[in-house]
C-alpha cells in the first residue's frame, strides 16, 4: 500500500511540474518598446521667411581728391519673401540646394560730408535674393547648417549738394550682383514641417552712376555705392 501510495505521489508531482512548464511556454512575449520616429530631411520643400537686414552703403564721390570723398551710412530694413529648394540625406550629413526671393524695406540718407559738409547721399532697397548650397549635420530632429552662395539685390540711389534735396537728376537704379555666407539651425516638427533660422553676411558688389547736376563739378565724376548687410531670418518650410 505504501508503495501505490508513493507511485501516485510522484505521478501528481511530474504531471504538475510538466504543466507548469507548459504554461511558462505558453505566455505571450511583452511586446517591443516603441521607437521613436526617424528624422528624415530629404525631399523637396517650399516655405516663407522674413527677417531683418543691416545694410551698409559705402559711398565714394570720385569728383574730388585724391582721394575721393566718401562716407558710409546706414539703410536698414525688413526682408519677407519666399523659399524652395532641395534636400538629400547620408547618414547625419545633409546637403542642399536652396533659393530665395524677398521684398525688401528700408532707405537712409547720410548725413552731410565732403568739402564744406554740403553732400548728401540716399539710399532705398526694393528686392533681395539668392541661390545656396547648404551643408547640414542632423541629431534627432534638429540640423545645424552653413550656407553660402550667389546673392542679386535691387536698390536705388540719389546724389545731393548742397543740400538733402533729391530727385532732381542724380538719381539711379541698379540690381547688383555678389555673395552670400552664414549659417544656422533647423528643427523638424514632424515629417513635413520644419523651421529655421540664420545669420548670413551678404556682400552685393559695387554700382556706379554718373553725377550730372550735383556739385557744379564736370562729368565724368561718379557715385559710388558699395553695399554689404548683416541679416537675421527666420522661415517655415513644407517639404514634400
Amino acid at each position: 500500500m505504501k508503495r501505490a501510495i508513493l507511485a501516485i505521489a510522484t505521478s501528481i508531482a511530474l504531471s504538475s511540474a510538466a504543466f507548469a512548464a507548459d504554461a511558462v511556454d505558453t505566455v505571450p512575449a511583452a511586446a517591443p518598446a516603441p521607437v521613436a520616429p526617424a528624422y528624415d530631411w530629404t525631399g523637396f520643400f517650399i516655405g516663407i521667411q522674413g527677417g531683418y537686414e543691416w545694410r551698409d552703403d559705402d559711398l565714394q564721390d570720385t569728383g574730388f581728391g585724391p582721394p575721393p570723398i566718401g562716407t558710409t551710412f546706414d539703410f536698414d530694413g525688413a526682408v519677407l519673401g519666399i523659399h524652395a529648394g532641395y534636400n538629400q540625406q547620408y547618414g547625419n550629413f545633409v546637403l542642399g540646394v536652396i533659393g530665395d526671393f524677398e521684398w525688401a524695406d528700408g532707405s537712409g540718407v547720410s548725413g552731410p560730408f565732403g568739402p564744406g559738409a554740403d553732400v548728401f547721399g540716399r539710399a532705398e532697397a526694393n528686392w533681395t535674393g539668392s541661390v545656396r548650397a547648404r551643408l547640414g549635420y542632423t541629431f534627432n530632429n534638429w540640423m545645424v547648417f552653413a550656407t553660402g552662395g550667389g546673392a542679386v539685390g535691387d536698390f536705388d540711389f540719389d546724389y545731393a549738394s548742397p543740400t538733402p534735396t533729391f530727385g532732381v537728376g542724380d538719381q539711379f537704379s541698379d540690381t547688383m550682383w555678389g555673395w552670400t555666407a552664414g549659417g544656422g539651425v533647423a528643427v523638424m516638427f514632424n515629417q513635413n514641417w520644419s523651421g529655421f533660422a540664420e545669420y548670413r553676411y551678404t556682400d552685393y558688389g559695387s554700382a556706379s552712376s554718373t553725377i550730372i547736376v550735383c556739385c557744379g563739378v564736370p562729368p565724368p565724376n561718379n557715385q559710388t555705392h558699395d553695399i554689404t548687410s548683416n541679416a537675421l531670418r527666420v522661415g517655415l518650410s513644407r517639404k514634400f
